[in-house]
């Protein structure tokens, strides 16, 4: 039974899907998605500064590694990213990384401290795949280890955290009646060099790219997240367009 259960979750739909709307995705914008994303948001910088000296932590979904740059310099820090680019960058800057696919996490069970998932979760299509994603990260987090969660939300509350959200909600194409599963665009910015004659040209291009996000509904993550029997919840919160959530491994 558990098998069949596992083989359906890697359906070949799913797969493409993700593949398609995803991983391509991150992959053609990773170079600019570098320069844009360099800061660590508030909330993520504050939980990493109240771990203890010489914690183990995983980011799950490391991207360009801004959060392995941690500010709690006792930290071991180490990261993994299904997009190849974005691990060459964190490598580029000497951050102990690997490719590696969140719903197969290559390391042995209860390794580490703490675990992050920033921004991530939402791009898995299905609630069963996100709920093995959580499972997997419960999995090499020790028994009272810490997990921290962070998802966009589907609500908006027009703080001055969500303003930079604003128009790419407004452009986002819905797949769904119940407006969770989105496509959210990304606009490239290209310079490409031109001659003409003996004059040097800047030609600027626009590219725009969507990527899949499933947006939640206030109180859909805890759900998930008691639903994988791994965890109990800790405090949850809403930061820059994002329910974010602090888990503990149950003992």
């Amino acid at each position: 039974m558990e098998m069949n259960r596992i083989a359906s979750l890697q359906s070949k739909w799913f797969i493409e899907f993700e593949r398609s709307n995803v991983h391509n995705i991150y992959d053609r914008i990773a170079e600019h998605f570098t320069k844009t994303r360099y800061r660590i948001w508030p909330g993520v910088e504050q939980f990493l500064r109240q771990r203890s000296p010489f914690d183990t932590v995983l980011d799950v979904g490391c991207g360009n590694g801004k959060n392995l740059i941690s500010h709690n310099h006792n930290l071991f820090c180490i990261g993994i990213d299904r997009c190849v680019p974005l691990v060459r960058t964190c490598k580029e800057r000497q951050l102990e990384t690997a490719v590696a696919d969140m719903l197969e996490l290559p390391f042995q069970s209860e390794k580490f401290d703490v675990v992050l998932c920033i921004a991530v979760l939402h791009h898995l299509c299905t609630r069963e795949r996100r709920i093995l994603a959580i499972q997997e990260m419960g999995r090499v987090l020790r028994q009272g280890g810490s997990c921290l969660l962070y998802v966009w939300a589907a609500e908006e509350k027009n703080g001055k955290d969500d303003v930079k959200n604003t128009k790419a909600r407004e452009k986002m194409r819905f797949l769904d009646e119940s407006k969770q599963e989105a496509l959210i665009p990304w606009v490239m910015i290209e310079h490409e060099k031109k001659t003409k004659a003996t004059q040097l040209e800047d030609t600027v291009q626009h590219c725009t790219l969507e990527r899949y996000y499933h947006l939640y509904r206030q109180g859909e993550l805890e759900e998930e997240c008691l639903q994988s029997n791994c965890f109990h919840i800790q405090h949850s919160y809403y930061e820059q367009s994002n329910w974010c959530v602090v888990l503990n491994k149950k003992k």
